[in-house]
C-alpha cells in the first residue's frame, strides 16, 4: 500500500475536504420546490474553512459573545459581517448570548472540487465510491409551526409531523426546555409509542443561562440537514438532548460553560459529519455519547480545560473517519471512557505537545483499520487501541501502545517528509510494541523526502524507540524491513528497545557500534567516469540539466572523498538510476545550482553600489562648495531682511561676520539599486547612509583656490533576492581634493570601504535549513573628474566634464558548514563624459547634471564557490551592464551666513534597465 504524505497544512486541508466529501447531502440555499429531484446536477457540500478557522496552523480563536439570526446561523457579535456559514444571506439577529464560543467557519465546494482534491490524497481513483451517507435526500415540503415549546404538528399516517425550513430553540429558565419533542403513548396495552417527527433544513438549539436550561429535548424523531447544538451558560445547560432518534447531515456540537454540553446523546444519533468542539469550562463537552452514534466523519477539537473535550464517549461510536487535532492552547479532543467502544476505518491524529488529542481510558476500546500518527504526544492509552495498519507521517510519540491486529496481515509504515537522526520517529512511552507473524514493516522514501532529509551514509536513523517499561517483541516471519522509493537498501537493526536503519556503501562494515554513534568517513561513490563506460552521451545528458551540472557533481564527489556527507545517498541514487528516474538528480542539481548562484553574487553588488554612493557624497560636497562664492554676503543680507520685514521682526535677525576657510558638513540619505528584471537573479539593494566630513579652503591666488577634505560614511544595507534577505554594514573613509581656477575645475577622490556582514544559506528542498557564514570585503576607489566652465550670463554656467574611475575589490575566502567561498580580486575601470548646467540666484542655487559612463573593465563573474573539501569551484556570469547614464539635481539654501542646507537626488540607468537612485539631505557649517 502506497501512502503519500502531505505537510501539516495540506493534511488538515485535505481532511477538512474529506469531511465535506462524505457529507453526501445537497445544501439548499432556497426553499425546495415540490418537483426538485433528490440529487442536483452539481450539489455543493459544506466543509470547514481551514484557513479562516485557523486549523492550518492548529489554532482556534474564540468569540466572547455571539448572536443568532432567524435562520439559525451563528453571528459573531463583535464582527457583524462574519458568520459561521458565510453564504447565508440573513444578518439580522434575533437573540444575543453573552458567553464565549470558538469561531468556526464553513464554506461550500462542489463535487468535482472535492474529487480532484480528496481522491488523490486517499490514493483512490476516479471510479472509487465514497461511503453511503446517512441522509441521502435533501428535505423539502414544509408545514406546521413551532414557537419554542409550543409546536403544532400536522397529521401523518405515521404519527404527527412538523416540517419547517428553520427551527431555533433556546433554554428559557431553570429546569426547562426551549423545545420539547415528545412521543404519544398509544393504548391499549401493551402500549406503543407514536413518535412525533420534525423535518427541517436548519435546527439550532442553545442552552440557557440557568441550571438545566436545555435548548431542545428530543423524544421523537428529528431529521435535519444542519443541526447546531451549543451548550449554555448555566450548569448542565445542554444545547440538545437526544432521547430517541436524531438524523443529521451536518452536526456542529459546541460545549458551553459550567458542564453545558452541546449535544448529549442518550439514544441513537446518525450523522454524515460531526464537528465537535469542547467548551470553556470543565465537563462542557461538545458531544457526550451515552448510547449509539453512527457517522461518516467525526472531527473533534478540544476545549479550554482538561475535561472539556470535544467528544466524551461512554457508549458505542462508529464512524468511517475519526479526526482528532490538538489545537494550540486547547486540551483533549476525545476522551473514550471505561465503557466506551469506538470503531473507525481511519483514525487520523495530529499531536502538538501538551495534552494528547486522544485519551483512551482503562477498559475502553478503540478499533481502527488504519491509524495515522503525526506529532508529539499524539495519544494516551490505558485501555485497548488496535489497528490493522499504522502509519507514522512525522516525528510522533505516544503514552501507551497500539496493538497491531494479529488475526490478519498488518503493517507498520513510516512515510516521512523529512528524515533526521536526532529523534526517533515513533517513541512509545511505558508500553510494548508487538510485531506479529504477518506484520510488514515498511519505510517509504520519495525523491522529495530524500533530498529534504539530506540522507547520508553511516548516519543512524531511529524508527522506533521504547521509553520506560516495555519492549519491542519481534515475531515476524519475514524479518526484512521493506523499503520503497530508493534502489539502495539500508541496513537495519531490531533490538528490544529500538529499531534502527543506516545507509552504507561498505557491505562488510558493521554500521551499528555499541554506542550507536558512528564517525562519518569518506565513502566511495558512483563516479561520472563509471557511469560513462558504455554510454558516451552520459555527460552530455547530465550537462543538459544545468551549465554547471558537471562541476557541481564533481565538486560534490570530491567533498565526499574528503569526508563531507552532503546529499551522499541522493547523488549516488541519482547517478545510478538517471536513465529510469532523472527527476531526483535533476532536482538536486538545479536546486544546488540556484542556491550557489544566489549566495555568490551579493558582495560584489554591495561593494560597487557603496563606491557609487561614496562618490556621490563627494560630488554633492564639491557641488555645494561651488555655490558658496555665488551667494554674496550683500545678497544674502538683503534676502534675510526681506524675510524679516515680512515677519515684522527685523530686530531678531543677527548676521555675524564669517570667514569661509573651514567647513564641517553632514549628510543623511539613502540609496536604492534594482537590477534588470531580465536578469537571471533579480535583486535589489536598499541602504541608509550617514556621511560627515571636514574640509579647508586654501587660496592660491585671486583666480584659484584649492579645497582639501576628508569624510566618513556609514551605511546600513539591505539586500533582497527572491525570498533571500541579507543585511550588511559598510564603513568608509575617504579624502578629496578640488582645484578651482578661473575656467577649470579638477576633482580627485580616494577612498577605502570595508563591508561587514553575515550570510545565510537556506534551501529546505535540499536539506539546508540554515547555515551562516561571514560575508565581507574591502574596496579601494580612486576617481578623477575634470570640468571646464563656460559662462552663459550672470546666472547661467555650463560645465562639460570627463571622468575616470578605478576600483579594486578584495573578498577573502570564507566557508559555511557545507560550502566554501574562494578569495577573489576584482578590478573595475570606467570612463565617462557629460556636463552640468548651473543656475545661480540671489537666494538659492541649482545644478543639473548629465553623465554617460562606460565600464571598460568590470566584475564579470561571481566569487568562486565549492563544496567543502573540493577544489572544483563554480562561477556564475554576472553579465554586468557596462553603459550607464545619469541624471542628477542638487540645490542649496542658506539658513544663516554660517549654516546652509543642501538637497540632491540622482538616478543612474543602464542600457539593460538596471537602476540606481540616491538622495541626500545635508547641512554645512563654516567658520
Amino acid at each position: 500500500m502506497h501512502f503519500k504524505t502531505p505537510n501539516l497544512s495540506q493534511a488538515l486541508l485535505h481532511m477538512s475536504l474529506i469531511i465535506g466529501s462524505l457529507e453526501g447531502v445537497e445544501i439548499q440555499r432556497n426553499r425546495a420546490s415540490a418537483d426538485e429531484t433528490p440529487h442536483a446536477q452539481n450539489p455543493t457540500y459544506q466543509v470547514i474553512d481551514v484557513s479562516k478557522t485557523g486549523l492550518n496552523h492548529l489554532t482556534l480563536s474564540t468569540q466572547e459573545s455571539f448572536k443568532i439570526n432567524a435562520k439559525g446561523n451563528i453571528l459573531y457579535a463583535t464582527e457583524p459581517d462574519t458568520k459561521m456559514f458565510p453564504n447565508d444571506n440573513d444578518t439580522n439577529s434575533i437573540k444575543e448570548f453573552t458567553f464565549k464560543i470558538p469561531k468556526i467557519y464553513f464554506q461550500e465546494l462542489d463535487t468535482e472540487a472535492l474529487k480532484k482534491t480528496i481522491l488523490p490524497f486517499l490514493n483512490l481513483n476516479s471510479k472509487s465510491t465514497l461511503p453511503t451517507p446517512t441522509i441521502k435526500d435533501p428535505l423539502k415540503g414544509f408545514s406546521g409551526e413551532c414557537q419554542n415549546s409550543t409546536c403544532v404538528f400536522s397529521n401523518d399516517t405515521q404519527g404527527k409531523k412538523l416540517e419547517k425550513e428553520s427551527l431555533t430553540a433556546f433554554g428559557q429558565g431553570k429546569d426547562s426546555y426551549g423545545i420539547n419533542i415528545t412521543a404519544d403513548l398509544v393504548p391499549p396495552a401493551p402500549f406503543t409509542y407514536a413518535y412525533k417527527t420534525i423535518n427541517t433544513l436548519t435546527f439550532t438549539s442553545i442552552g440557557g443561562e440557568e441550571s438545566y436550561s436545555l435548548g431542545a429535548r428530543n423524544q421523537g424523531i428529528v431529521n435535519t440537514n444542519r443541526l447546531i447544538a451549543i451548550g449554555g451558560k448555566g450548569e448542565f445547560a445542554t444545547g440538545f438532548l437526544n432521547e430517541y432518534h436524531t438524523n443529521a447531515s451536518n452536526l456542529i456540537a459546541i460545549g458551553g460553560q459550567d458542564k453545558g454540553v452541546g449535544f448529549r446523546n442518550q439514544s441513537l444519533l446518525k450523522a454524515n459529519i460531526i464537528t465537535a468542539v469542547g467548551g470553556g469550562k470543565e465537563f462542557s463537552y461538545g458531544l457526550h455519547n451515552l448510547r449509539t452514534i453512527e457517522s461518516n466523519v467525526l472531527l473533534a477539537l478540544g476545549g479550554d480545560t482538561l475535561n472539556g473535550a470535544g467528544v466524551y464517549n461512554q457508549g458505542n461510536l462508529k464512524t468511517d473517519f475519526l479526526i482528532l487535532l490538538k489545537i494550540q492552547n486547547k486540551q483533549i479532543a476525545l476522551i473514550n471512557e471505561r465503557s466506551g467502544k469506538i470503531q473507525t476505518k481511519v483514525l487520523y491524529i495530529v499531536g502538538n505537545g501538551g495534552y494528547e488529542p486522544l485519551r483512551n481510558s482503562e477498559g475502553a476500546t478503540l478499533q481502527a483499520q488504519d491509524i495515522y500518527l503525526r506529532g508529539i504526544h499524539a495519544l494516551w492509552n490505558a485501555g485497548t487501541i488496535s489497528a490493522r495498519n499504522l502509519f507514522i507521517t512525522d516525528i510522533s510519540s505516544t503514552n501507551g501502545g497500539i496493538t497491531l491486529d494479529s488475526t490478519q496481515p498488518s503493517s507498520l509504515v513510516f512515510s516521512i517528509d523529512k528524515w533526521q537522526d536526532t529523534k526517533p520517529y515513533l517513541q512509545i512511552n511505558y508500553a510494548s510494541l508487538t510485531l506479529n507473524q504477518d506484520t510488514s514493516l515498511q519505510i517509504h522514501f520519495s525523491d522529495k523526502s530524500t533530498l529534504a532529509s539530506n540522507l547520508a551514509y553511516d548516519k543512524i536513523y531511529r524508527l522506533i524507540a521504547i521509553n520506560g517499561n516495555g519492549s519491542i517483541i519481534d515475531n515476524r516471519t519475514d524479518k526484512t524491513i521493506h523499503t520503497s522509493g530508493l534502489t539502495q537498501k539500508p541496513k537495519t537493526k531490531v533490538t528490544q528497545k529500538e529499531i534502527l536503519f543506516v545507509f552504507t556503501q561498505d557491505p562488510n562494515k558493521d554500521p551499528f557500534p555499541t554506542n550507536n554513534k558512528t564517525k562519518h568517513t569518506a565513502s566511495p561513490n558512483t563516479s561520472l567516469q563509471e557511469k560513462e563506460n558504455g554510454r558516451e552521451d552520459f555527460k552530455a545528458q547530465i550537462g543538459a540539466l544545468s551549465p554547471n551540472a558537471l562541476k557541481i557533481i564533481t565538486s560534490l564527489q570530491e567533498s565526499h572523498r574528503s569526508g563531507g556527507n552532503f546529499q551522499q545517498v541522493a547523488l549516488n541514487e541519482g547517478l545510478q538510476n538517471f536513465q529510469s528516474n532523472p527527476a531526483l538528480l535533476q532536482t538536486l542539481i538545479q536546486e544546488t545550482d540556484k542556491t550557489l548562484e544566489q549566495k555568490s553574487t551579493p558582495v560584489g553588488i554591495f561593494s560597487q553600489k557603496t563606491i557609487d554612493y561614496l562618490n556621490h557624497q563627494v560630488t554633492d560636497r564639491i557641488q555645494t562648495l561651488s555655490f558658496e562664492n555665488k551667494i554674496s554676503s550683500a545678497a544674502f543680507r538683503q534676502w534675510i531682511r526681506k524675510y524679516a520685514m515680512a515677519s515684522n521682526d527685523d530686530r531678531a535677525i543677527i548676521i555675524p561676520p564669517t570667514k569661509d576657510n573651514n567647513a564641517y558638513w553632514a549628510h543623511i540619505g539613502g540609496a536604492y539599486y534594482q537590477n534588470s528584471s531580465a536578469s537571471p537573479l533579480p535583486s535589489s539593494t536598499t541602504s541608509i547612509n550617514i556621511s560627515t566630513g571636514y574640509d579647508r579652503t586654501l587660496d592660491i591666488n585671486e583666480n584659484a583656490d584649492i579645497l582639501i577634505g576628508t569624510l566618513f560614511n556609514y551605511a546600513k544595507n539591505f539586500y533582497h533576492q527572491n525570498n533571500q534577505k541579507e543585511n550588511f554594514d559598510v564603513y568608509a573613509l575617504g579624502s578629496y581634493t578640488h582645484l578651482d581656477t578661473k575656467n577649470h575645475e579638477l576633482q580627485w577622490t580616494l577612498s577605502i570601504a570595508q563591508l561587514l556582514g553575515s550570510g545565510k544559506i537556506h534551501n529546505p528542498t535540499i536539506g539546508i535549513l540554515e547555515e551562516h557564514y561571514d560575508n565581507q570585503n574591502t574596496a579601494l576607489n580612486s576617481q578623477i573628474l575634470y570640468k571646464y566652465k563656460i559662462k552663459l550670463g550672470k546666472s547661467h554656467t555650463i560645465k562639460p566634464l570627463i571622468l575616470g574611475n578605478y576600483s579594486f575589490l578584495y573578498t577573502p575566502s570564507v566557508g559555511s558548514q557545507t560550502f566554501f567561498f574562494d578569495k577573489s580580486y576584482d578590478h573595475i575601470f570606467a570612463l565617462g563624459a557629460g556636463g552640468e548646467w548651473q543656475l545661480d540666484f540671489a537666494s538659492s542655487k541649482h545644478s543639473f547634471e548629465f553623465l554617460g559612463r562606460y565600464h571598460i573593465q568590470d566584475i564579470t563573474q561571481s566569487r568562486s564557490i565549492a563544496f567543502r573539501g573540493s577544489q572544483t569551484f563554480i562561477n556564475y556570469d554576472l553579465n554586468p551592464s557596462r553603459t550607464w547614464f545619469r541624471l542628477g539635481y542638487s540645490t542649496k539654501v542658506r539658513l544663516t551666513t554660517a549654516l546652509s542646507l543642501n538637497l540632491s537626488v540622482m538616478g543612474d540607468v543602464s542600457i539593460a534597465a538596471d537602476f540606481l537612485g540616491t538622495g541626500n539631505l545635508g547641512l554645512r557649517y563654516i567658520w
